[in-house]
């Protein structure tokens, strides 16, 4: 197994697009990915505009076939709705 935790700061106003976006993606990675085993979307407990990515492979080779559209995707809709941090996995 092999999992991915991404805290991401999402910039206060732009937080239920940026959430709309990445919902979509993490269902889209657990039904078209192989080896994606879950994908959640989890908001910070103490901070409403910190979102948790927290996803789950079968393995790190499963992890590496998508890595690329995944780093695309969160530098993306990160840049869209103007998040300040961002944390991706080191490529494969």
């Amino acid at each position: 197994m092999y999992v991915i935790i991404a805290p991401i700061q999402v910039q206060e106003g732009h937080k239920g697009a940026f959430l709309e976006a990445v919902v979509e993606d993490a269902r889209s990675s657990v039904n078209h990915e192989p080896g994606c085993l879950r994908f959640d979307v989890i908001q910070d407990a103490n901070d409403p505009n910190r979102i948790w990515l927290y996803e789950v492979y079968k393995d790190e080779a499963a992890q590496c076939d998508t890595a690329g559209i995944l780093v695309a995707v969160y530098h993306a809709v990160c840049a869209l709705r103007h998040s300040t941090t961002l944390h991706t996995p080191a490529p494969c």
